[in-house]
């Protein structure tokens, strides 16, 4: 039987003995979480003993009751002896561990009571569901009467600045029928809610079946497909083929059980969209192969090809070989669509598509956008700024529309077209909603937005809704009058528009679900789709992203300007006094590391999408030039007119910064993750083969390489005084080696079961890291220890419970900062200590999310920082 989630002591009796005692069960008073399952599975536990039936669903709840306890700020450094598996367990009985699940819950019930009487419990106030009141600041000063008054307590450690919203890039779509609302999750819990649609109350919750390991579980990341008798959603991870997360996920309508998987491919979770289409005869999709991980040869390749299958046997109708594309497949009267990066327009047969195209098309840009089609035309729309109606017989061209400017910035310049009657109604990242004639493509009239166009329009009853990438709202006439505008969120809307029996849908990248009122544009519910609880209507999570971490790139800050980038796929330049976007840069696939300034430019890659290593100007957004080397999720380094860019693929490489060629690579056959360090004419670089290597900075000689036991993984290098400081995934020490020969000077040995993977700093001849258990990696829920070490000898100076994991620590004015991958807060502690092994905790600062892989940069008088709430924070 294999345990996800709870310790297996090797003796019963020591494991009742434990933290909780004897008396753990009895907690006088009950105190709810407002998580109804959590709750009635709590008092359930005392009614009903565990046993074979429930024990899955009950460890499934443990999960969540620890991470809502861990996000509402609680330390549950008390759970170490229950919740991490122990390899040197023995078994024990099938009756003992059923007991041991009680056992846990009633722990759990006296730290909740515990932690309710703490600050941080006091604060915690958690409701159901989001309640709308005056806490936000939409006007000017607060309100029309510009009262400059609000509800809102106000920081309660530390003081904001801003914060700047950057979610992920949530293209899924819900679906309508019969009232009922369907709509995926990507969390570690639940896969699809039904909701009904007119009061947006959960009917059922389709069950997440991971491993309980955020990297070993699925996410789904599809719009829902409704057939019959079963919903359909389709999964992204980050295991590659060898692992299990490339599957439809089929789930039964009426009662959310989930019926069968199938297999679809793997897409590697960063690409940020798992497309699919079908009926109850066709399920169409793209596929490629993307391993990265645990594989000989990371092969790497982009969608390219369009398959086929029969949803109800998953057998392989046909398979069609198309070449680089991120269109969503289309399927309308028995043909498929699907648009490429050659610039081609294909229209395949639904029934026997794998004997090649009807026809084809042919631009001379990238067609990026999903393709509209009815009866009568094929709207396909293009990277050069130009719409194109064709025959859907034929493929013949009927005409072309050239909008007066495009956004060079954007990877994809078009929504989906909205057909209805004789109008096509697209967006554009132009910022334009455009009305043309279906007949002629003659523009009707044009209306301009408050920022670009992601969401396909929605056509209903004479009027046209249109949202933007501000979060807001449009409804207009069909003549193009506004009728109104709202802000349902502050988030990105990319997903398309939908419409249901009673409502308009929107999903915002921020994971909630909003209905909305057609007629006043009045927010009637909104369900978020990740498990929550609500705190002053602050939303307090009880699930993670499953697949892996999102929120990693780090902001950097220079000529007054904070670029920050992150799963969202933009580049963002925000103004570092206010956090007001100046211009954002969009790529393909997620940017999980940070953009580097240098010499007036800023240079980034990119992992899940395009193989292109990117340099743009800093001051205006606009390209410079970009260079083919694979995905990359490390940062690069830069010196003397020199960048230095790891990637995915195992090469290294060093290039030109005004050009871009290659001055000399290496190829250390196995991914590059850490970003590189420099010292002198040293470049210290780390791989997934378990060494760092030191090269010359201009040659690319190998002057060395270090074996330390373990993967560097997401933690940087560290050079200084001539040193270089090393750590990994896995490894049991810190590593301290000369920079030019790599020879050992010292190493400090980790605790037991505990690892580093993190980015360290150092000041004064002080070395800060932290280190957490094994196997957390971005699912932390036990706090991670803090150290500062002597930088010459590794001698310990002092050592802190909390904060830090895969966050790292940064230093400004005899302090240490550093954001937390276990709760919300922010730290800031004592460089010096305390003289006896502790030091001082200044202050805390409690966000909405926590760090995953982000580090605090400091600069401006600021620290910032990317939370999984989807805001980088400003704090003064």
């Amino acid at each position: 039987m294999k345990l996800r989630f709870l310790i297996l002591l090797t003796s019963f009796g020591l494991y009742q003995a434990m933290l909780f005692g004897q008396e753990s069960n009895r907690v006088a008073e009950f105190l709810p979480t407002a998580h109804f399952e959590i709750d009635s599975t709590r008092k359930e536990v005392k009614r009903t003993p565990t046993t074979l039936e429930n024990f899955s669903y009950r460890l499934n709840i443990l999960d969540s009751w620890a991470r809502l306890m861990a996000f509402a700020g609680a330390d549950l450094g008390a759970l170490e002896g229950y919740f991490y598996l122990n390899k040197q367990a023995k078994k024990i009985s099938e009756k003992e561990y059923y007991q041991a699940i009680d056992k846990t819950f009633f722990g759990m019930e006296r730290m909740y009571a515990n932690f309710m009487t703490t600050p941080e419990g006091k604060e915690f106030n958690p409701r159901a569901q989001f309640e709308r009141n005056t806490k936000e600041w939409p006007l000017f000063h607060g309100s029309e009467k510009q009262t400059r008054t609000t509800e809102d307590p106000g920081p309660v450690k530390g003081d904001l600045a801003w914060k700047f919203p950057t979610g992920r890039p949530w293209y899924s779509r819900p679906a309508v029928e019969d009232g009922k609302v369907y709509v995926s999750s990507p969390g570690m819990t639940t896969i699809l809610y039904r909701l009904n649609e007119k009061d947006g109350k959960v009917e059922w919750k389709a069950r997440q079946r991971g491993s309980g390991h955020q990297y070993g579980t699925a996410r789904m990341n599809s719009s829902v497909l409704l057939l019959k008798d079963a919903a359909i959603v389709r999964e992204v991870g980050s295991g590659g083929e060898k692992g299990h997360q490339k599957h439809f996920v089929y789930v039964n309508k009426k009662t959310g059980k989930v019926i069968k998987e199938e297999y679809a491919g793997h897409i590697d979770y960063r690409v940020g969209n798992a497309p699919l289409a079908g009926n109850d005869d066709f399920l169409f999709y793209p596929h490629g192969v993307q391993s990265i991980h645990w594989a000989k040869e990371r092969t790497i390749t982009t969608f390219d090809s369009l398959m086929c299958k029969n949803p109800k046997t998953g057998e392989l109708l046909w398979k069609q070989y198309i070449g680089e594309y991120w269109t969503e497949p289309l399927l309308q009267n028995n043909k498929v669509y699907v648009g490429s990066v050659s610039g081609t327009v294909s229209a395949f047969d639904a029934r026997k598509g794998g004997q090649g195209a009807l026809w084809k098309f042919q631009v001379d840009a990238s067609v990026n956008a999903k393709l509209a089609a009815n009866e009568k035309i094929v709207i396909a729309a293009a990277e050069n700024g130009k719409v194109y109606g064709l025959d859907p017989n034929s493929g013949a061209k009927l005409w072309e529309y050239n909008v007066d400017y495009i956004e060079t910035k954007a990877f994809q310049q078009f929504s989906q077209a909205e057909i209805s009657g004789d109008k096509v109604f697209i967006g554009g990242a132009n910022k334009n909603l455009y009305c043309l004639d279906i007949t002629s493509g003659n523009l009707l009239w044009k209306r301009n937005l408050d920022d670009w166009v992601r969401a396909k329009p929605l056509f209903n009853k004479g009027k046209i809704y249109v949202a933007t990438l501000s979060g807001k709202l449009y409804k207009l006439t069909e003549k193009g009058d506004v009728v109104w505008i709202r802000q349902p969120t502050g988030h990105q809307v990319f997903a398309d528009l939908v419409m249901g029996e009673y409502s308009l849908l929107l999903n915002s990248s921020d994971l909630y679900l909003h209905s909305i009122d057609i007629e006043t544009g009045k927010e009637n519910w909104r369900h978020s789709l990740m498990e929550a609880v609500y705190s002053h209507n602050d939303r307090i999570w009880a699930d993670f992203d499953g697949g892996g971490g999102d929120f990693q790139a780090s902001p950097m800050v220079a000529e007054g300007m904070v670029i920050a980038a992150g799963p969202d796929r933009f580049v963002h330049a925000l103004d570092h006094h206010t956090g007001k976007e100046i211009w954002r840069f969009e790529v393909r696939g997620q940017i999980p590391a940070a953009p580097i300034f240098y010499g007036g430019k800023i240079y980034f890659g990119q992992q899940g999408g395009t193989g292109y290593y990117y340099c743009i100007n800093a001051f205006t957004g606009e390209l410079e030039w970009k260079k083919e080397l694979g995905w990359g999720w490390a940062s690069a380094n830069a010196s003397e007119g020199k960048i230095y860019v790891p990637t995915v693929s195992g090469w290294i490489y060093c290039l030109n910064a005004e050009t871009g060629d290659v001055i000399w690579e290496y190829n250390t056959e196995n991914g590059t993750y850490p970003a590189p360090a420099i010292e002198e004419n040293v470049v210290v670089f780390g791989s997934w083969n378990d060494k760092y290597y030191g090269f010359d900075k201009e040659t690319g000689k190998k002057l060395w390489e270090k074996s330390i036991g373990g993967n560097p993984d997401s933690g940087a290098a560290l050079t200084y005084d001539g040193k270089a400081y090393l750590q990994g995934l896995a490894s049991d020490y810190f590593f301290c080696v000369d920079v030019k020969t790599g020879k050992e000077l010292w190493k400090f040995p980790l605790p037991d079961g505990y690892e580093c993977n993190m980015s360290p700093s150092i000041n004064n001849d002080k070395l800060f890291f932290s280190i957490f258990k094994n196997g957390q990696v971005c699912q932390q829920a036990i706090p991670s220890i803090t150290y500062a070490l002597n930088a010459q000898t590794g001698e310990k100076i002092w050592e802190l419970s909390g904060g830090g994991g895969l966050t790292g620590t940064a230093n400004a004015n005899g302090n240490v900062f550093f954001g937390s991958s276990v709760d919300p807060y922010i730290w800031s502690v004592s460089e010096d200590g305390n003289g006896d092994g502790s030091t001082k905790v200044n202050w805390k600062f409690k966000m909405n999310g926590r760090a995953e892989e982000s580090c605090i940069t400091i600069a401006y008088g600021k620290a910032y920082i990317l939370a999984t709430d989807g805001y980088i924070y400003a704090i003064e």
